[in-house]
């Protein structure tokens, strides 16, 4: 779970690198960094879980991070709706995680 958050707080960094500050060279660097991190963190904690988990927390946690950056650092809309549909994806993650472990548990 660690490599998972890992790369999701990488993500972050690359996806806002791409929109903001791709047009240096620092900017690229770090961006390019953030997104080496991010997907070897990914491929770490494939290893630790199911692929089809592990991708679901890794974006999960990656959207909801990269949405409030965007609201938090760059003043962008918000809305009742947004704030709920970040919830709703929230829920979605941790469900499907509960929902794994439960399984993991059964012994499949």
């Amino acid at each position: 779970m660690f490599w998972i958050l890992l790369g999701g707080i990488a993500e972050v960094f690359w996806v806002i690198g791409l929109k903001h500050y791709f047009d240096n060279p620092w900017g690229i660097v770090a961006t390019i960094f953030a997104l080496f991190i991010s997907f070897n963190s990914l491929i770490l904690g494939c290893k630790k879980m199911p692929t089809s988990i592990a991708y679901t927390l890794f974006v999960g946690i990656g959207s909801v991070l990269v949405v409030g950056s965007e609201i938090i650092l760059f003043k962008a809309n918000v809305s009742y709706l947004k704030i709920a549909l970040i919830i709703l994806l929230v829920l979605g993650v941790i469900g499907l995680k509960l929902s794994s472990d439960a399984k993991e548990g059964e012994g499949r």
